[in-house]
C-alpha cells in the first residue's frame, strides 16, 4: 500500500512496508504470547493446564495449526509444543519443518518409531519389569525382546508377584543396576526396512529435520548420562575386589599402615591399633573405602586437642595419607589397564567393562562434537540424495543466512572452491553449512571442524574403503602414545591431539549425532570387509540402516547376517559378555536350522523392537495394488543374445565333460563358482528385456574353440559354421 505525504503544495507518494502475517522465524514463546490467555501459562510445569487456559489454540483448525503455524517453529520448539498434550501430539506428528512434502501414513508411523528409538540409550536395567509405555513389544516384556528370549518373566494372574528367570542359567535374574557386566545397552537406532519405492529417503530426511539442533556436545540434557560413566575410582574398587588376591590385599593394607605409622614426615608414632585389628579380621578385604575412613578417624582421634602444634601434625598426617592412597590407587589402576585393556579377553569381568566404558567416554570427549548426520550411500545414489534434498527441503525455515550445499569434487579449481566455502562459513559467517556432498573418495577430506559444522554430510562406501588403509583414530593415538618418550603410563594423548593426527580420516575425529547407511544390508556381511570395519570406527550416538532387503540370503546364513547388523547397530546383547553369543547360537541359529518355531519367535520379537518394515499394502492413501503376471515376447535381438549365452554355457559343460583333465575348466567346478554366477546373472538380465548384454569372445577362447574343432575332426561344413559364428561374436 501507498499513502500520500504533503510537501508544500505537491502531494507525494510514500512507500510503506506491509507487515507479514506469518514471519520467517518465530519462537515457541512468541507463539504462546500471541494468543489470548496464554501469557501467564508459560512458566507452569503442567502443560495440559496451558492448553485448558488457551482455548483459542484448540479452536484453530488442524490444517491451519499444522501447515501455517507449526512449520515456522524451530525443530526443538516444535518438539516441545508437540509434547504439551495428546491433542497437539496427534495434530503435529507429521509436521516436518522445512519439508515441502506431505508424508504418507506409513512414513509418519516410521518417523514416530525412529524418534522413539532415538530418545535415549536404554540400559538392561531399564528393560526389567513391565514396559507398558513401549510400543511394539510382545507381552510388554522389553528385556525378553531385546535379548531374543534370554529371559522369561513369570508372574501370577493377579500381578502381585513376578520373577524373571534366565534361559541360560535357569536361575532368577536380579535387577542390579550397579553391575557393569550385566548392564548392557540397547541399540539407539535400528533397521528401516520398508520395501523399495516407499520413500525411505524422505523418512530419513524428515528425521534429520525434526531433530535439527540436537548435538553431541555436553549439555544439561545429557550430562546425567555422562556423569554416570565410570571413574578411575570405580575401576580401582572393582579391581580391588576382583583381581587382587585376599592375602595380597591384607599385606598391602598392613604395608600402608606401617609406612604411615613409623615413617611419617612428622616423626610421630601412631599405632593405629583398631585398624590393625580390622586388617587381621579381614574387615577391609571387600571395602577399601572403609579402610580409608577408619584411618582418617584414627588420625583425628590420636590428636584430639585443638592446639596449633597438634593441628599441624594432624593435617600433615592426613595429607601424607592422601598422597599414599592416591599413589597406591594409581599403581593398581595402571595394573588394571595393562591386564584388562581388551574386554574381549575378559568378557565377564567388571574391571574390563568399567575400563572399556571409561576409555570410551574419555575418547568421545576428545572428539569434535557435532549436530550433523553422516549419510553413507553407494556412489550411484549420490545424485539421488542431492536431488531429493534440493527438491524437497527448504533450509530457509532454519536459518537467516544463505544455505550452503557444497559438492566436494576432484575437478580443476575444486581447491579454490573449497577455500571459498570455508571463508563463507568460518571467516565471513555469511553462509549456513547445510549439506556436504563427497564426490572424490580418493581425495583428502577438509578439516574435521569444517565437516562437523554441516547438518548433513553425504559420503560413499568408496570413501570408507579408501580411508580404511589409514587405520582408526584410536590406533593412531595409541601409536603416538607409545612413540612418546618418557611416558610410562598407558594413557592415550586424547586431549590436544586432534591437530597432531595427519593420517586418520577426518570422519573419525567427529562425534556424529547420527550415522545412516543406505543399502545397509552391506553392513551385515558375515566376513568383515574394509567398509564394514571402517563403519565400526565411526563414533555416532545413533545408528541406522536403510534397506529394502535386510538380508539377501536364506537359512542360517541370513541369521548370521542379522547378527552382523546387530553388531553394527552396537546392540550389546549378543557379544561374549554374559554368554550372549552362546545364547544366539544355541537358541536362535540352532533352533532355526532344526525348523523349531521357537527360534523364529525369538528372532521376530527382537526385530519387532529394532526393525520397522512396510509393504505397498500398507499405503492406506492409495488403492490396493493389483498383481498380475503377463508374458512379454522377446525381441529377435534378445532371442539371439539369449541363445548365444545358453549355447556358450552348454558348450562349456559338454566339452569339459569329454576329457577327464578338463573338468577343472567346467562351470560346475567349485573353483569357477564366480564365473558360473556371472553366466547365470547374464541369462537373467537377457530375460528381463531391453537387455544390453552383448556376448563377446576373447582371442584366447576363439583359438581354443578352433583347436577343439580341429582336434575332434569336425566336418568342413561344421568347421566353417563354427568359424562364422565365432567371427560374429569377436
Amino acid at each position: 500500500p501507498r499513502r500520500r505525504k504533503a510537501t508544500g503544495n505537491t502531494p507525494q507518494l510514500e512507500h510503506t512496508r506491509r507487515k507479514r502475517l506469518f514471519p520467517n522465524h518465530i519462537s515457541l514463546e512468541e507463539l504462546y504470547m500471541g494468543m489470548d490467555g496464554s501469557s501467564n501459562m508459560l512458566g507452569k510445569g503442567n502443560h495440559n493446564d496451558c492448553c485448558d487456559g488457551c482455548p483459542l489454540m484448540r479452536q484453530l483448525p488442524r490444517d491451519i495449526l499444522a501447515e501455517k503455524i507449526a512449520p515456522f517453529l524451530p525443530a526443538k520448539s516444535l518438539q516441545a509444543f508437540r509434547c504439551t498434550s495428546v491433542y497437539f501430539h496427534q495434530t503435529l506428528e507429521a509436521v516436518v519443518p522445512g519439508l515441502n512434502l506431505r508424508l504418507y501414513r506409513h512414513q509418519i508411523t516410521s518417523l514416530d518409531w525412529m524418534r522413539q528409538r532415538e530418545t535415549k540409550a536404554i540400559t538392561e536395567a531399564e528393560c526389567f519389569g513391565n514396559n507398558n509405555n513401549y510400543h511394539g513389544v510382545p507381552d510388554r516384556d522389553l528385556h525378553r525382546s531385546v535379548t531374543a528370549g534370554q529371559s522369561t518373566l513369570l508372574r501370577t494372574r493377579s500381578g502381585n508377584w513376578q520373577c524373571r528367570v534366565s534361559q541360560i542359567t535357569g536361575i532368577e535374574m536380579v535387577d542390579n543396576q550397579t553391575d557393569p557386566v550385566a548392564n548392557r545397552t540397547v541399540a539407539r537406532g535400528g533397521l528401516l526396512a520398508d520395501e523399495p519405492g516407499l520413500g525411505k529417503t524422505i523418512t530419513v530426511l524428515s528425521l534429520v529435520l525434526q531433530t535439527m539442533g540436537l548435538t553431541t556436545k555436553e549439555t544439561d540434557q545429557n550430562s546425567q548420562s555422562r556423569s554416570g560413566s565410570p571413574s578411575e575410582e570405580d575401576i580401582f574398587r572393582a579391581y580391588w575386589k576382583e583381581s587382587v588376591p585376599k592375602d595380597f590385599r591384607r599385606e598391602d593394607l598392613l604395608s600402608l599402615t606401617n609406612r604411615l605409622s613409623r615413617k611419617n614426615k612428622s616423626q610421630v608414632y601412631v599405632p593405629f591399633s583398631s585398624v590393625r585389628i580390622g586388617i587381621k579380621d579381614d574387615s577391609y578385604v571387600a571395602q577399601f573405602d572403609h579402610y580409608e575412613r577408619d584411618m582418617r578417624d584414627e588420625i583425628n582421634a590420636s590428636f584430639p586437642e585443638d592446639s596449633v602444634e597438634q593441628r599441624e601434625i594432624r593435617d600433615a598426617l592426613q595429607q601424607q595419607f592422601n598422597e599414599m592412597i592416591q599413589s597406591y590407587k594409581s599403581k593398581q589402576i595402571h595394573s588394571a589397564s595393562r591386564s584388562y585393556a581388551k574386554v574381549t579377553s575378559h568378557p565377564n569381568s567388571a574391571v574390563a567393562s568399567l575400563y572399556e566404558a571409561h576409555e570410551r567416554r574419555k575418547f568421545l570427549d576428545s572428539l569434535i562434537s557435532s549436530h550433523g548426520t553422516l549419510l553413507v550411500v553407494p556412489s550411484v545414489l549420490l545424485d539421488h540424495w542431492r536431488d531429493q534434498i534440493k527438491a524437497h527441503v527448504n533450509f530457509a525455515y532454519m536459518t537467516k543466512k544463505e544455505p550452503l550445499i557444497f559438492e566436494f569434487t576432484a575437478s580443476k579449481g575444486a581447491d579454490a572452491s573449497l577455500q571459498t566455502a570455508i571463508d563463507h562459513v568460518v571467516r565471513d559467517k555469511t553462509h549456513w553449512p547445510c549439506v556436504f556432498l563427497d564426490r572424490a573418495p580418493s581425495k583428502p577430506l577438509p578439516p574435521a571442524k569444517f565437516l562437523a559444522s554441516f547438518q548433513i554430510v553425504i559420503t560413499s562406501n568408496s570413501r570408507f574403503m579408501y580411508e580404511w588403509k589409514n587405520g582408526s583414530f584410536q590406533d593412531e593415538l595409541r601409536r603416538m602414545s607409545e612413540e612418546s618418550p618418557g611416558e610410562d603410563n598407558v594413557e592415550f594423548a586424547y586431549f590436544n591431539s586432534l591437530d597432531r593426527s595427519d593420517s586418520a580420516c577426518p570422519l573419525l575425529k567427529i562425534h556424529w549425532l547420527r550415522l545412516v547407511v543406505d543399502e545397509g544390508h552391506s553392513m551385515g556381511r558375515t566376513q568383515q570387509n574394509s567398509s564394514v570395519q571402517f563403519a565400526s570406527w565411526i563414533s555416532a550416538e545413533r545408528r541406522w540402516c536403510m534397506t529394502g532387503t535386510p538380508t539377501k540370503l536364506n537359512g542360517a546364513s541370513a541369521i548370521n547376517e542379522v547378527l552382523s547388523l546387530m553388531r553394527f547397530l552396537q546392540h550389546d546383547f549378543f557379544t561374549s559378555r554374559c554368554e550372549g553369543d552362546t545364547h544366539w547360537k544355541k537358541y536362535v541359529v540352532k533352533l532355526w536350522k532344526e525348523g523349531n518355531l521357537s527360534g523364529f519367535h525369538r528372532l521376530r520379537s527382537l526385530l519387532r523392537v529394532l526393525m520397522k518394515r512396510h509393504t505397498k499394502l500398507d499405503i492406506v492413501e492409495l488403492p490396493a495394488p493389483l498383481f498380475g503376471c503377463k508374458s512379454v515376447p522377446m525381441t529377435p535381438a534378445e532371442v539371439e543374445t539369449y541363445n548365444c549365452i545358453v549355447t556358450a554355457v552348454h558348450s562349456n559343460l559338454v566339452l569339459t565333460s569329454l576329457k577327464e583333465d578338463a573338468k577343472q575348466d567346467s562351470l560346475l567346478h567349485v573353483s569357477n563358482r564366480r564365473f558360473a554366477g556371472e553366466a547365470l546373472a547374464n541369462m537373467r538380465r537377457v530375460c528381463v528385456g531391453f537387455s544390453r548384454v552383448i556376448p563377446t569372445l576373447s582371442d584366447k577362447n576363439w583359438q581354443e574353440t578352433l583347436e577343439l574343432a580341429k582336434e575332434y575332426k569336425l566336418s568342413e561344413d561344421a568347421t566353417t559354421a563354427v568359424k562364422e559364428f565365432v567371427t560374429e561374436r569377436r
